[in-house]
């Protein structure tokens, strides 16, 4: 005779706790905008400007939520001193007066001389805040370490993120290059005023446009090789303002803007006059080639021209497959050819030759275009050179007219490729509690390096990684890695996890590349768990064969366990082969229906039995099972 019986190992009640969201992202609700993302120096010789900046971030913030375009998706305030940077705080776009307020507690205090720690709250701003967003930096001195400036770039260009200084300290200092650098890459503006309330404004003025959505490029100038030059400026009908931007850690040029031949007269505004920046605006441009006449005392400015226009695209790199385009999740490597994904902004504009612009302001050759009909996007293929570069589109938009757009997000080729195992780009989705394992390859296509690696995550979600943070690869050499990434317990359905993987040369600002898994954190049903913990079946009955004598005077004894996370047991069914009954169990009430709760059952009977099935159903109606067989 068989008998069955349940025994209860134990209750543990599961309780949900929710984000504290100035301390994590809250990505519940998402809107439109890009982030406004603030890093500020809150160091004692800021003392004279702090106040300034703190009055001139708040109406920035009142600017961008209360104009006709959309408000910014989020907000981060990134605070630095010395020896110490934070707290980062993150705010949702909805809580833009919390983040007023915590823009209003900045004080200058403390951190004794110059550098400071500029570099660092950087990139705690970059890695807090989400793609696309724009960072403004104040500061007055120098960064304290220069080394970081590879990690800065490759969090700000993987993002796809604008970088602004404005350094109230108008002689500037010694190292302001590693800012410039920042804002070459990034297309931002580094603008260097006197610390009274009136240029912090005019700069803080400037700094607001680049929230707007319709912001474009039309030309990039490059570094200049020689002191003054003239350069032509394509305007299409569809842009409505164009700005001349003109910068130098030093002095930068001045300019003349003419229109284009027979059309009438425009008025140019000096909209900015610093030693350091300088930008020229024309609203309502005539249509046609304008000429801009610079003239600067050295060479090593840097220009391009700005505009406002519905006129725009999007692009993503990497590579087309048998199933379609696979997007790099980091950066290509020099001398590949890579194919390139554009997507305008406007429906009935036609793309029709894309080119590589190199950072000099020279073009790559310019190749024809493949329209894809079904995602409305183009394609086409470019050799990556060994420098950085900046994606130019040619078109023609829904009225015939032609235009030139430039993505202000530069592709920053890299010697060190990282791989991820197929299937690892893609974000996935789990419920809190859960984990997953992110494998990869790290190939080294420079010379012989020691490496270094940097794991960075939500806190709590990085739970262990290979290879170690240093470690040595020769000359074409690849090393496999992976990340363990767990979901907190504490983690709200809607929100996400993300988990930067970073591996660079320190001294090489040309090899570093990295790769971002993406979590979404869902409240998805999960089935119940059966798990076989102990049985005699094997040792008692599998020597008995079929021989019913036998078998009958010999018994076994399986041992089970059964538990379900969510919405907790109601049944389990047991049934057993070569034998005519099957049990269903029911579940004592003090464990009917609730989570995480753990039974045990144990099943006994004779030999004749060949095998024995445990079904488990939750209250959800979702099943699992698990047998033994002799």
């Amino acid at each position: 005779m068989a008998s069955l019986r349940l025994v209860l190992f134990g209750l543990a009640v599961f309780v949900a706790v929710g984000y504290n969201v100035a301390t994590a992202v809250d990505r519940s609700t998402r809107a439109q905008g890009t982030d406004l993302i603030l890093a500020v120096d809150t160091t004692g010789s800021m003392g004279p400007s702090i106040a300034a900046v703190r009055q001139k971030c708040v109406e920035l913030v009142n600017m961008a939520v209360s104009s006709d375009a959309p408000a910014p998706g989020g907000f981060v305030l990134s605070p630095f001193n010395d020896p110490g940077i934070g707290p980062v705080e993150v705010f949702s776009h909805s809580q833009s007066a919390a983040f007023i307020a915590a823009i209003n507690r900045l004080t200058a205090y403390d951190g004794g001389d110059t550098p400071e720690l500029c570099l660092e709250g950087l990139l705690a701003a970059s890695e807090r805040g989400r793609d696309r967003g724009i960072i403004h930096v104040f500061t007055d001195a120098p960064t304290k370490n220069p080394g970081l400036l590879s990690s800065v770039l490759s969090s700000v260009v993987k993002k796809k993120q604008m970088v602004n200084f404005v350094i109230p300290n108008p002689s500037g200092f010694a190292g302001i290059e590693v800012y410039q650098e920042i804002t070459d890459a990034t297309s931002g503006l580094l603008i260097t005023t006197s610390s009274n309330m009136a240029d912090i404004y005019a700069a803080t003025m400037i700094l607001g446009d680049a929230l707007l959505p319709d912001g474009v490029i039309l030309i990039k100038l490059g570094r200049s090789a020689v002191p003054s030059r003239s350069a032509t400026i394509p305007v299409d009908a569809s842009t409505y303002v164009i700005d001349l931007v003109l910068t130098d850690a030093s002095t930068a040029p001045t300019a003349t803007l003419r229109p284009p031949a027979g059309t009438r007269s425009s008025t140019v505004e000096m909209m900015l006059n610093t030693r350091n920046t300088k930008i020229y605006r024309v609203t309502n441009p005539a249509p046609g080639n304008w000429v801009a006449d610079i003239r600067g005392s050295a060479a090593g400015w840097t220009g391009e021209v700005r505009g406002r226009s519905p006129v725009d695209f999007s692009y993503a790199v990497g590579q087309r497959t048998d199933s379609g385009f696979q997007e790099y999740p980091g950066n290509p490597t020099s001398g590949e050819t890579v194919t390139v994904m554009i997507t305008p902004t406007c429906d009935d504009c036609q793309v029709t030759a894309v080119s590589f612009i190199r950072e000099s302001g020279a073009a790559d050759t310019t190749n024809a275009v493949t329209f894809h009909a079904a995602s409305k996007s183009y394609s086409v293929s470019l050799r990556v050179p060994a420098e950085s570069v900046f994606v130019k589109v040619m078109g023609r938009d829904g009225d015939g007219s032609s235009f030139e757009r430039i993505h202000r997000t530069p592709i920053r080729p890299s010697s060190i490729r990282i791989e991820m195992v197929s299937g690892g780009e893609s974000p996935v989705s789990l419920n809190p509690g859960e984990s997953v394992t992110v494998n990869y390859f790290v190939v080294n296509n420079g010379g012989a390096a020691t490496m270094q690696q940097k794991i960075t995550g939500d806190t709590g979600s990085v739970a262990s990684s290979s290879p170690p943070s240093s470690f040595y690869l020769g000359a074409g050499q690849r090393v496999s890695g992976h990340v363990s990434i767990n979901v907190p317990a504490s983690a709200a359905p809607g929100s996400t996890i993300e988990v930067l993987v970073t591996v660079s040369v320190p001294s090489s600002s040309s090899a570093i590349n990295s790769i971002r898994k993406v979590i979404n954190v869902v409240n998805r049903p999960r089935p119940p768990t059966c798990a076989i913990t102990s049985s005699t079946m094997l040792s008692s009955c599998a020597a008995i064969g079929d021989d019913s004598t036998r078998c009958r005077n010999a018994r076994y004894e399986v041992r089970a366990t059964f538990t379900d996370p969510d919405k907790g047991l109601r049944t389990v069914h047991v049934t057993r082969e070569n034998a005519v009954s099957m049990s269903t169990w029911s579940l004592p009430t003090e464990v009917f229906r609730i989570s995480n709760v753990t039974v045990g059952g144990i099943a006994t009977g004779t030999c004749c039995t060949r095998a024995v099935n445990f079904l488990v159903t939750n209250a959800g109606g979702l099943t699992a099972s698990c047998s033994v067989r002799r």
